[in-house]
């Protein structure tokens, strides 16, 4: 009898051994890794992994002890992150959004989606640090995701946190981005947590700012942000013809892995006991092609100093350079690589530029097509840097080139590593003709007359510069007059391209049109619009709000709404929804 129920205690014992705890009932680690994942995302799914991977590839080789949790796997003091869905069903991510830019993404579903991830965020690490004081963190997170995170931070214990990284935040605050001409088209400061923005004009996300974005409880270096060119949530510019394309496109362009890259050299600094070689990295790969064609003869001293400048302002940030030149293919001449990425010193690259000759060329257009595809092969890219190609030229380019390489061939593999930027000094009658190779990676062109002294700083801070400017497009005159019992007209005045609907919390689509019909209105409530204006080439302008009012004779809310209620001329975005 006593072996029997030494026997099935040894049985209980060892079934209860093959329970998975929760990550909060785990022994205690080095490392917990959170991620807050998007919109509408399931657990698991396909951002947490490519972030989970990129990151544990440098974690796995180390001897850290880590744990990666994902807000929503379980309850924490009540609460677990849900990423709540709103909106139609085949834009949930676009609409989510956009729908929430009423109640500046704290109120409605979506609201009550982040403040419950803000709050299991808390709640999980202080049960985390009641039991493991010495336990760090890495917190990340994408679209509502991001907004959890940054909302978190005030409330979280900053001396616990090695990095934090969001990715289109909807709650993005960058001041430089602020004005017609801001400063960050202009070479200025940057904000500290800035790891990539290319647009120079991104200010606040789509549901404003979160002011401070980075207080000062947190050291520069702390806190890291990526925000895709024409991504919608976070960006000055959206693509009219596919508002959350770029939105989708963390993961194919490669930001988890420059993210973890920057995490790993974080850690490498906080455990340099437990990681190695990770201050090897490279934070930037820059490879200059020289077009050294006869044309070129007159202005390529001007050219190689401008190489020189930038080669050794990315060699002191710890970043590797490389040179090539090309020419036409009508010389038989492929581009030759003088310099690598692996073995080009400060001093190399210096020498090396410095036999450059000029010959060849024939006709204007050269083959930079085609010698910027074997170049994209050919070098050695490592993966989480920042990487450039810097085409300095004094002429143009066949399109296609002559061996059949397209534009878009060039920008296609060039985004698929990691990606790789263009950025294109040459004079100012070809900026148009440059302009898809350059906007079509998140680079920028540069003219040789004007703008070359600037090119240093936007080239090694990956910021892509506008080639024309706008004022923000408004809304004013803004009226609602009622057509029934179940419908009003808004009126109003833009000279924008396209504006978005937002009715509470749910995108209705977007008008063309001056004027336009809601009948989709709850009788119980006060109903809130919001207009979002995009100028034709995608610039977003301000928000403007109001609300429908349904009232009858005594007062009260009533299925009537009240004509003329809202006539708003010239009205302002709101704080809490610039959009």
């Amino acid at each position: 009898m006593k072996r029997k129920v030494f026997s099935l205690l040894a049985l209980f014992l060892l079934v209860l051994a093959q329970i998975p705890t929760s990550s909060s009932a785990s022994a205690c680690t080095d490392l917990e890794i959170i991620f807050a994942r998007g919109s509408g995302s399931a657990l698991n799914g396909t951002n947490y992994q490519t972030f989970y991977s990129a990151l544990n590839t440098y974690l796995s080789v180390s001897r850290l002890s880590y744990n990666f949790y994902e807000l929503g796997t379980s309850k924490h003091d009540g609460h677990s992150y849900p990423a709540a869905a709103v909106g139609t069903e085949n834009f949930s991510n676009f609409t989510t959004a956009l729908g929430a830019v009423v109640g500046g993404g704290s109120s409605y579903a979506y609201g009550a989606s982040v403040q419950n991830g803000v709050e299991e965020l808390k709640a999980y690490t202080e049960e985390i640090l009641a039991k493991c004081p010495n336990t760090k963190f890495i917190i990340a997170g994408y679209s509502q995701g991001a907004q959890v995170v940054s909302t978190s931070l005030s409330s979280l214990k900053p001396n616990t946190i090695i990095y934090v990284a969001t990715f289109g935040d909807p709650k993005l605050y960058l001041p430089e981005g602020k004005g017609i001409i801001p400063s960050a088209c202009r070479g200025g400061t940057l904000s500290p947590y800035r790891a990539y923005v290319p647009d120079c004009r991104a200010y606040q996300g789509i549901l404003g700012g979160t002011i401070p974005y980075q207080s000062t409880s947190y050291s520069d270096g702390q806190i890291g942000t990526w925000c895709i060119y024409h991504d919608i949530m976070c960006s000055a510019y959206i693509n009219l013809s596919d508002p959350i394309a770029s939105h989708l496109n963390y993961k194919s362009d490669g930001m988890y892995t420059s993210a973890a890259k920057v995490i790993a050299k974080k850690l490498a600094e906080a455990f340099p006991d437990k990681m190695s070689n990770q201050n090897d990295l490279s934070d930037y790969d820059v490879v200059f092609l020289m077009d050294t064609t006869d044309s070129m003869t007159a202005v390529i001293d001007s050219y190689k100093q401008r190489a020189i400048d930038l080669a050794t302002k990315v060699s002191n940030a710890g970043g590797r350079v490389a040179l090539y030149d090309y020419r036409d293919f009508k010389s038989g001449r492929h581009p030759i690589k003088f310099c690598s990425l692996e073995a080009c010193a400060l001093s190399a690259f210096t020498n090396a530029l410095d036999t450059l000759n000029t010959s060849g060329g024939g006709d204007v257009p050269e083959s930079l097509l085609a010698s910027a595809k074997e170049v994209l092969n050919d070098a050695s890219w490592q993966t989480g840097a920042k990487k450039a190609v810097v085409a300095l030229t004094n002429s143009n380019f066949h399109n296609p080139d002559r061996d059949g390489t397209t534009l878009s061939e060039v920008v296609s593999l060039a985004k698929s590593i990691d990606p790789v930027h263009f950025y294109v000094i040459a004079p100012e009658e070809y900026r148009q003709e440059y302009e898809p190779l350059t906007s079509g990676t998140g680079g920028s062109f540069f003219s040789l007359e004007q703008e070359i002294e600037l090119s240093t700083d936007i080239v090694s801070n990956n910021i892509s510069k506008p080639s024309t400017y706008e004022k923000p497009t408004t809304i004013s005159n803004l009226n609602l007059t009622s057509l029934s019992n179940d419908s009003v007209e808004i009126s109003f005045t833009t000279a924008a391209a396209r504006v978005y609907v937002a009715l509470n919390d749910t995108i209705l689509g977007y008008t063309t049109e001056n004027s336009l019909i809601i009948t989709e209105l709850d009788h119980t409530v006060d109903n809130s619009i919001s207009l979002i204006p995009y100028s034709a080439s995608g610039f977003r302008g301000e928000q403007s709000s109001a609300t429908i009012h349904f009232v009858s004779d005594d007062g009260k809310n009533d299925s009537q709404p009240k004509e003329g209620a809202e006539t708003l001329p010239n009205l302002k975005a709101p704080k809490t929804g610039q959009l």
